[in-house]
């Protein structure tokens, strides 16, 4: 782009609210409290959960809402934010916080996250598992997940891997996308 060059640009859009401390609003109407956060996002779909991590973060004296984030990128140098990511999580600590970076394409040999796409087995190993045994109703209830990156992602993996590993009403009532 050159100065004075336009481009056209919508947002914020959005019908998710994180209101702190675990309760969330939606403009459907649902809303809630939650005590884990799972969150699978790809590219800048990072970026409303970097919000909603900075929340979390800015209160982490009376907000003790666990997140764990599945972020999926091409190469690590795509990785947007990494450092500040990290930083948040650091900040929150592995008691609260869990990341697992994906990388499909060009994989460093020293790498020590995911590699390929984002699976059911990467989503069964990193969403919810860290802190809790998955299967019991209460469980399930206290948890949500949050997803946001590129429409096949979404729909052709994410959206049917969770309802296969929690059930369609869970992935009704608990999962929104961005």
């Amino acid at each position: 782009m050159a100065i004075g060059d336009r481009i056209a640009i919508k947002g914020p859009v959005g019908s998710f609210t994180y209101n702190g401390q675990g309760l969330y609003s939606h403009s459907s109407g649902r809303k809630g409290k939650c005590l884990q956060i799972g969150m699978i996002c790809g590219g800048t779909g990072l970026t409303p959960m970097y919000q909603i991590v900075q929340a979390i973060l800015a209160d982490k004296a009376q907000d003790a809402t666990k997140v764990s984030l599945i972020f999926g990128n091409r190469t690590e140098d795509d990785i947007l934010m990494r450092k500040e990511i990290e930083d948040a999580g650091n900040g929150l600590g592995p008691d609260r916080f869990h990341l697992w970076h994906v990388l499909s394409e060009e994989t460093p040999e020293d790498w020590k996250y995911g590699r390929g796409y984002i699976d059911k087995g990467m989503i069964e190993k990193h969403l919810f598992a860290r802190w809790s045994a998955p299967g019991s109703a209460e469980d399930l209830s206290s948890r949500i997940v949050l997803l946001c990156g590129p429409p096949p992602m979404i729909n052709l993996c994410c959206l049917p891997v969770l309802t296969e590993l929690y059930g369609k009403e869970f992935v009704d009532n608990n999962v929104f996308c961005f």
